[in-house]
């Protein structure tokens, strides 16, 4: 059911089927968005008609449906399923819990002011890429009609400068944080891995023997390993290991980025002067530091777990040195001196004649 096409007309048409019952007409348009409104309005129209429930099962409301998006999708498919529990309790507690068919762009578009002047404007993005999410699975699970989100624009994003800290920085950051963060902080940049795959590590893929990670909660589902560094070794071997997990609070379970351990991070960033760092630059830092010093641009992929170089290219300003020199490997085939004069006399004489 949907709109489809026909070899007698050069508009969209829609079919709607309820009970059993079909109805089928043109929208009048050539423009498939639009047809898919119009094939929306008429779905409604066709289940008021027949006083069929306007959506399946008991949960039509808001709460309702953030949870089964919750335990249906995105604890499923996403390993930063937290994330977007955080983000859904700011959401909920904007539009409460009210019929789906109540949140509409303008309501959307009333939120986006009323977070503006507390977060930025990425920020506001990305809790609206979830809302975005949650309607699309609420229209192809049957308790919505359309995605509201859609009809929102968002904001246009300035793309900021990877910010670079220098080795003072580096060691400054280290030195002030606080026990609870500096082992995440030394591993994000020892290692660069994903704030995920770091809040995620457990002792049983730490193999300080052959000094490895084996990184297995990745975005790519994909396993990855990366060379354990001496200052990173020593830092584990101190470690007590208590809970299966490398980062744990003193219960044992495993600790997240967030509440106190991101607002530690928040006042660390403040008190040494470096409000623009985010906890994932620290991976970019990771990168830039190897690629700066000469490594080899695949092993660096391959550390970052990147499926591609294109994700490297942000770092081509850091190593316009290692570029210019790499011409230097070609070998020396310079001409001998008499060789070359030849050559120029050749060249500023008449070896070219006018005609």
């Amino acid at each position: 059911m949907g709109i489809f096409r026909r070899t007698d007309s050069p508009y969209w048409w829609y079919r709607v089927q309820l009970k059993g019952k079909v109805k089928t007409g043109s929208t009048d348009t050539s423009d498939k968005r639009l047809a898919m409104r119009i094939y929306l309005e008429k779905h409604h129209q066709f289940t008021e008609e027949y006083h069929l429930p306007s959506h399946k099962g008991q949960g039509t409301n808001f709460f309702w449906m953030c949870a089964q998006f919750l335990e249906k999708h995105s604890k499923v498919n996403k390993r930063s399923w937290i994330d977007d529990e955080v983000i859904i309790k700011k959401l909920k507690g904007h539009f409460g819990d009210v019929p789906l068919a109540n949140i509409q762009a303008e309501q959307i578009e009333g939120y986006k002011a009323s977070r503006k002047d507390f977060v930025k404007e990425a920020t506001i993005n990305r809790e609206l890429a979830v809302l975005k999410t949650i309607f699309t699975k609420a229209v192809l699970w049957g308790y919505a009609y359309k995605n509201p989100v859609k009809e929102v624009r968002l904001f246009k994003e300035e793309r900021i400068p990877i910010r670079i800290l220098t080795a003072e920085e580096r060691r400054k950051l280290l030195e002030t944080s606080p026990d609870n963060l500096k082992p995440a902080i030394l591993m994000a940049l020892k290692t660069g891995m994903r704030q995920s795959e770091i809040f995620n590590l457990r002792w049983k893929e730490v193999d300080l023997a052959h000094e490895t990670i084996s990184v297995t909660h990745t975005k790519s589902k994909k396993l990855r390993e990366i060379p354990i560094h001496p200052e990173l070794k020593a830092f584990f071997e101190l470690m007590p290991q208590t809970s299966p997990y490398v980062l744990c609070d003193k219960a044992g379970q495993k600790m997240v980025f967030d509440g106190a351990i991101r607002k530690a991070f928040e006042r660390l960033k403040k008190d040494l002067g470096m409000p623009e760092l985010t906890f994932h630059a620290l991976r970019h830092n990771f990168a830039s530091e190897l690629i700066s010093k000469g490594a080899d641009i695949r092993t660096v992929q391959e550390y970052m777990g990147h499926s591609s170089l294109r994700m490297l290219q942000r770092y081509a300003h850091v190593n316009k040195g290692i570029w210019r020199s790499t011409i230097q490997l070609l070998g020396n085939d310079s001409l001998q001196n008499s060789t070359t004069l030849t050559l120029r006399s050749n060249f500023t004489h008449s070896s070219f004649s006018e005609n």
